[in-house]
C-alpha cells in the first residue's frame, strides 16, 4: 500500500501536516529543512555532482542538468543563475497528497543542498520567486554563488 490520493489514511495523515505546516511557519520550516536535506541526497544531489564532475564549468553543467532533469530549464545571467521548473516536483504533490505553498520553503532548501554539495555549505543562497502551488505559471529559484566561488562559474 503506497501514498496514493484515493488512500483515505494518507488523505487525513497528509492534510494534518499540510495544516501543521501552515499554521506554525517556525517549528514548520524545521521540519521542511530536514525533510529538504533528505530529499537532495536520496538522488538530485547525486545529478548534481555528475553534472558538475570533471572540471564541467556552469554552463556546462547546466546542460547537463536539462538533460537529467525533464523540467529543468534555466537562465544563466551576469550574477545568478535562475532554474525554473513548469510543475512542482515534490512527489507528494504529484500524488496529490500535500498542496500547501510552504512546501515550496523545502523545494528551495533541497536546491540549496544539491549547489551546496558543489560550491560549498555557506557560499550559495538559494531564493524562491515563483511557485506553482502559489498560482504562479511556473516555478523559479535564484541561486547566487558566492563571489570567491565564480572560478568555477566560467
Amino acid at each position: 500500500m503506497g501514498i496514493s490520493k484515493d488512500n483515505r489514511f494518507y488523505r487525513h495523515w497528509f492534510a494534518a501536516l499540510a495544516s501543521f505546516i501552515d499554521r506554525d511557519a517556525d517549528r514548520a520550516n524545521h521540519l521542511l529543512a530536514r525533510c529538504a536535506q533528505a530529499c537532495s541526497a536520496s538522488y538530485s544531489e547525486r545529478v548534481y555532482r555528475r553534472a558538475f564532475a570533471e572540471g564541467r564549468s556552469l554552463p556546462e553543467a547546466l546542460a547537463l542538468l536539462k538533460q537529467e532533469f525533464a523540467d529543468f530549464d534555466y537562465a544563466l545571467l551576469d550574477d545568478r543563475v535562475e532554474v525554473y521548473y513548469s510543475h512542482c516536483g515534490c512527489d507528494l504533490v504529484a500524488d496529490g497528497v500535500i498542496s500547501t505553498p510552504r512546501l515550496c520553503h523545502c523545494s528551495e532548501l533541497s536546491l540549496l543542498h544539491n549547489w551546496e554539495a558543489i560550491y560549498g555549505k555557506g557560499n550559495v543562497s538559494v531564493k524562491l520567486l515563483s511557485s506553482v502551488l502559489a498560482g504562479d505559471q511556473r516555478c523559479a529559484f535564484e541561486v547566487r554563488v558566492a563571489a570567491g566561488d565564480t572560478a568555477r562559474s566560467q
